[in-house]
């Protein structure tokens, strides 16, 4: 019922962020306007803390937790990296190509907020005084976190929680996957060039390839890899935004290769996801139809919608976090408070956060 309640609420303060579009519709020259992929990225992550938590809840998960259990994860997951994936061949195709300036400009932005957040949750785990570390398979929760609680961490493991190689958070795998597509795409961009597309596409889809083969060999913490197409899918997108536009045909053959290849992976692949051809579907739905809609309407500038989606990212990264420390206090009893304490941290960290990237 939490569930439920919670949506309602994220429905109801999309729909008063709405106003009608004053430019008309042909003003939007984007596959995905900018008002479309901040709610998407504030859909997907409230659909992210919502899955997680019928992952942990105390209660059987029945009707909606049930469905976001299920699927709620990989759906938010495709919209969160093909959106990614987009937006920066988008913001970046115009820039030189300088690493200095990229590193600074795109890599800071994801790397620093990174940090932040994870030196505030070692602080947090310090102030937990736990006496035994609790299992992740039956209770949930991190053991790194606790590790640091029971003070029983290596102080040499200490500065590799800033690496990802070892992690606070297991959902923190995501920094790692999105700095590998920015890097490929920053290569890409400097030897190859974006002029000549095709190329570029074969680069980068033989890029993340070889990644995906690396995360299965080393068992990095994202048996995720099955959702690399999503970002291979919104690059793809951005480069040949204007065909795309004009052109039917060029629609339809790429649906029918993305269909093609999630057939394929459902049939083939070890995974046991029945379901993932089914959520990725929804999730190029969901695309589709907020960038339909957001050609006749728009976003107010200060609505909740463009702040939540503001602190999406930190929202993220700080949920698991904020998990264990409920299940600290009383066990995984609520959604609401992991989704408000979560906000309340992202608002605070917010500045520092800013404050840093402006130096």
């Amino acid at each position: 019922m939490e569930t439920v309640v919670v949506l309602a609420i994220a429905i109801f303060a999309f729909i008063v962020s709405l106003e009608q579009r004053n430019d008309g519709i042909h003003a939007v020259e984007s596959i995905i306007p900018i008002d479309a992929s901040l709610s998407l990225k504030a859909l997907a992550c409230i659909i992210i803390v919502c899955h997680h938590f019928a992952l942990r809840s105390s209660f059987q998960p029945e009707g909606v937790e049930n469905i976001l259990q299920i699927g709620g994860g990989n759906c938010a997951l495709c919209i969160f990296l093909i959106l990614s994936s987009y937006g920066i061949t988008k913001s970046e195709s115009l820039h030189p190509p300088v690493f200095k300036e990229f590193l600074f400009r795109r890599m800071a932005k994801i790397l620093i907020p990174f940090w932040v957040v994870t030196a505030f949750v070692i602080v947090v785990a310090m102030s937990l005084p736990m006496s035994y570390i609790p299992d992740f398979d039956t209770e949930k929760v991190t053991p790194n976190f606790f590790k640091i609680s029971c003070g029983v961490m290596p102080l040499w493991k200490i500065p590799l929680l800033f690496t990802g190689a070892v992690s606070i958070n297991p959902h923190m795998w995501f920094v790692c996957v999105i700095t590998f597509s920015y890097f490929l795409f920053f290569l890409i961009k400097k030897t190859v060039g974006l002029e000549r597309k095709g190329m570029c596409v074969a680069v980068y889809i033989v890029g993340m390839v070889l990644f995906s083969v690396v995360c299965r060999q080393i068992h990095y913490p994202a048996h995720y890899w099955r959702n690399l197409w999503a970002l291979v899918l919104g690059f793809y997108l951005a480069l040949y935004e204007k065909d795309m536009m004009s052109t039917k045909a060029r629609v339809l053959l790429l649906l029918a290769v993305v269909e093609l290849y999630l057939l394929s992976y459902t049939m083939f692949s070890n995974d046991n996801v029945d379901s993932y051809m089914l959520n990725a579907n929804i999730a190029m739905l969901a695309i589709v139809i907020f960038a339909s809609l957001f050609r006749r309407v728009s976003l107010r500038p200060r609505s909740a919608v463009v702040c939540f989606s503001s602190l999406s990212y930190l929202v993220y990264l700080l949920h698991g976090s904020i998990f264990n420390v409920q299940w600290y206090l009383w066990g995984h009893r609520s959604l609401a408070f992991v989704l408000v304490v979560s906000v309340i941290c992202a608002m605070l960290l917010k500045y520092p956060i800013d404050y840093i990237l402006k130096k």
